[in-house]
C-alpha cells in the first residue's frame, strides 16, 4: 500500500493497482487527489501532464486516452473498456508521492473559488471594443473588473467613457471599466489579446483564408506581449482572440515562459455560430452539430454526432468557411459575430466552468473542441465519433502541424 499525503490529505494507493497506472502512464502521469480513495472512487482525475503535445492540466475519467492518441481525449472509449478498466484506472497518484516520477511545475489557478477574475483587454480595434461591450453587458456577477488597454491613448480613453456610460436607468450588474497601463497589464488574472495588424481591406480578398494574412504582423506583436507576461511571472490565463487564433496560440508556446494550459485560443465558437445557422437554413437539425479545428483552414464541421452525414457535414464545412468572405463581400468586415460568439459568450463561459469552443494544446498543435474549466483543469467533450470523421479530424491535425514550434521558426 502507498501512503501519501496531499495539501494534508492522505492517499492511499492499493498495490494492485500501482503496475497498471505505471503501465500506462509511465513517467508522465501526476494525478492531484482532491478526495481520499475510497471517495474519489468514480470521479474524474484531475492530472497534472508533462506529456509533449498534451495540455500540462487535463481532466479526464480515465487513462485509456494514453492509447488511442490524442484524438482520444475528444472520443468516447469503446463501451467494453468502461466497466473493465473504469476502476483500475479511476486511481490516485499524488505529486511527490512514489509513483510521481519527474518534477512538474504547479501553476496555481489564478482565480480562487468564490472570487471573480480581473481580465485585462488588449486591443481596441473592432474585434476588441465590441468584445469589451460583450463582456460589459454580459458579465455581471461573472466579471470583477474590465482593465482595457491600447497603444493609442485617445482610443482608450473614448472606449473608457463609452462602455462606462452602457448602463441600466438605477444601475445594473454591470462590470466595472478601468484603463490600465501597460506595467498593469500582468497584474491581472487572465490577459485577452485582440491587437490586430495587417487586416485586408475590403475587395482584397484573392487571398484564400484572409486570417493567415495577418499571422506575421499580429505574430511580432503578441510576442511582445509573451515575453512581458514571462518576465512578470505571469500565472494567470493568456487568451488569444486575434486572427489566426491557433497559430499565434502555438507562436506564444513555441517563445517560451507559460504554459501550454495557460495560453488558450477563442475562435472556434463563432464557427460553431456560423454551423449552426447554416444548417437551420438548411432544415438540418442543430442539437447534435459539433466543431472542430482551428478558426479557419482546416476546420471540420460534423452535422450529427449521432447520425453522422459526410455530405451535410462536408457542405456545412464548406458554408462556415466561406461565411467570412460573404460579409465582407456585402461591403463590411465581419467582426461582431466573432467578437461576441468566440470572444465575450465563450470567455464568460470558460470563467463560469461552462461547456465552450476555445483552442487547447492537443497533439502537438493548438485544435479547437468543446471543452470546459473545472477546478482548473481542462476537461474535453468525449464522444462516439465516426471512424470516417476521426480520420478527417486526424488530417486536420497533420495540417495544423506546419506550425512548428520551435521559437522563431512558428510559422505557417
Amino acid at each position: 500500500m502507498y501512503t501519501c499525503t496531499f495539501e494534508g490529505v492522505p492517499c492511499l494507493i492499493p498495490d494492485r493497482y500501482v503496475d497498471q497506472i505505471l503501465k500506462k502512464a509511465g513517467d508522465r502521469l501526476h494525478a492531484v487527489p482532491l478526495l481520499d480513495l475510497k471517495t474519489f472512487l468514480g470521479e474524474p482525475l484531475s492530472l497534472l501532464m508533462d506529456e509533449p503535445g498534451l495540455p500540462s492540466r487535463l481532466r479526464v475519467d480515465d487513462l485509456s486516452f494514453l492509447d488511442r492518441g490524442p484524438l482520444g481525449l475528444l472520443k468516447a472509449p469503446p463501451k467494453e473498456e468502461d466497466a473493465a478498466d473504469a476502476s483500475i484506472y479511476r486511481t490516485l497518484a499524488a505529486s511527490g508521492s512514489p509513483l510521481s516520477l519527474t518534477n512538474v511545475a504547479v501553476w496555481p489557478d489564478p482565480v480562487k473559488k468564490g472570487t471573480a477574475p480581473r481580465v485585462a483587454l488588449c486591443g481596441l480595434g473592432d474585434v476588441g471594443a465590441t468584445l469589451l461591450m460583450g463582456l460589459r453587458l454580459l458579465g455581471g456577477g461573472v466579471l470583477q473588473e474590465i482593465g482595457i488597454y491600447d497603444r493609442e491613448d485617445q482610443k482608450a480613453e473614448r472606449w473608457l467613457r463609452e462602455v462606462s456610460q452602457i448602463d441600466a436607468v438605477e444601475g445594473g450588474p454591470f462590470p466595472p471599466v478601468r484603463r490600465l497601463t501597460k506595467e498593469e497589464l500582468f497584474t491581472m488574472d487572465a490577459f485577452l489579446f485582440c491587437v490586430s495588424a495587417g487586416v485586408p481591406p475590403l475587395g482584397d480578398e484573392a487571398t484564400k483564408d484572409v486570417r493567415l494574412t495577418q499571422f506575421s504582423a499580429n505574430r511580432r506583436i503578441l510576442l511582445d506581449y509573451v515575453r512581458e507576461a514571462r518576465e512578470a511571472n505571469f500565472s494567470g490565463d493568456f487568451f488569444i482572440v486575434s486572427d489566426p487564433v491557433d497559430p499565434l496560440c502555438m507562436a506564444a508556446l513555441a517563445e517560451g515562459g507559460l504554459q501550454s494550459d495557460q495560453i488558450r485560443g477563442f475562435g472556434l465558437g463563432v464557427m460553431n455560430a456560423r454551423a449552426r445557422y447554416h444548417a437551420a437554413r438548411l432544415g438540418y437539425p442543430t442539437v447534435n452539430l459539433r466543431v472542430y479545428g482551428p478558426h479557419g483552414s482546416g476546420l471540420q464541421v460534423l452535422n450529427d454526432w449521432k447520425t453522422y452525414d459526410p455530405q451535410r457535414s462536408l457542405e456545412l464545412t464548406e458554408a462556415t468557411l466561406h461565411e467570412n468572405l460573404a460579409i465582407r463581400a456585402l461591403g463590411f468586415k465581419p467582426y461582431v459575430a466573432p467578437a461576441f460568439s468566440s470572444g465575450a459568450l465563450s470567455i464568460l463561459s470558460y470563467f463560469k466552468g461552462e461547456w465552450h469552443y476555445s483552442s487547447t494544446l492537443l497533439g502537438g498543435v493548438y485544435f479547437g473542441a468543446k471543452n470546459r474549466k473545472v477546478d482548473g483543469f481542462t476537461e474535453y467533450e468525449a464522444l462516439p465519433l465516426d471512424p470516417a470523421f476521426e480520420e478527417r479530424l486526424q488530417q486536420t491535425l497533420q495540417e495544423l502541424s506546419q506550425f512548428r514550434i520551435t521559437g522563431d521558426d512558428a510559422r505557417p
